[in-house]
């Protein structure tokens, strides 16, 4: 099973030299484990994974990443400023509040959303956006996906930190 060679950072791209295999007893290894490095160099990952590490697909940004919560969807969402996404760690939970910006009304879209992959982006990256501000991945339920893409759209989004 592949795990980390040294401790990498959210927002990592995995390469060869990132992995090293480890031998584990039969039916210790996480389910999702991988064996093959292939699946995972180029990837991106959600938030940090310590040296030794397990690297599983629930650590990558895609599709694999709402696996854990499997009643909600891993969503996209770009915020305003930068510096508020700074702030924010994977497994934060987040209340999502959309200001109108014509009445400053302000309205809870989104309650105790969890914050799945914080991606941070490498100055030098071709992965980068000419839209403003930055973006996370949160796991929204599926009434929640609607509410808040509308609300990224038509409104100043921000957020509150939730109780745990």
């Amino acid at each position: 099973m592949l795990v980390a060679a040294r401790d990498l950072a959210a927002g990592t791209t995995v390469t060869s030299s990132d992995l090293e295999t480890v031998s584990f007893a039969r039916g210790t290894a996480p389910p999702s484990a991988v064996d093959d490095a292939t699946l995972l160099t180029g990837r991106v990952l959600a938030g940090p994974v310590g040296a030794g590490e397990p690297v599983t697909t629930g650590r990558l940004v895609g599709p694999g990443l709402a696996d854990t919560l499997p009643t909600r969807h891993a969503v996209p969402l770009r915020l305003p400023d930068p510096g508020m996404v700074a702030l924010l760690e994977v497994g934060d939970l987040v209340d999502l509040l959309a200001t109108d910006p014509d009445d400053a009304r302000v309205t809870t879209v989104a309650s105790a959303v969890p914050v799945l992959a914080v991606p941070r982006t490498d100055p030098g990256s071709t992965h980068s956006s000419a839209l403003p501000g930055s973006l996370l991945v949160v796991g929204l339920t599926p009434t929640e996906v609607a509410p808040v893409a509308a609300a990224s759209v038509t409104s100043f989004v921000t957020y509150r930190w939730s109780k745990r």
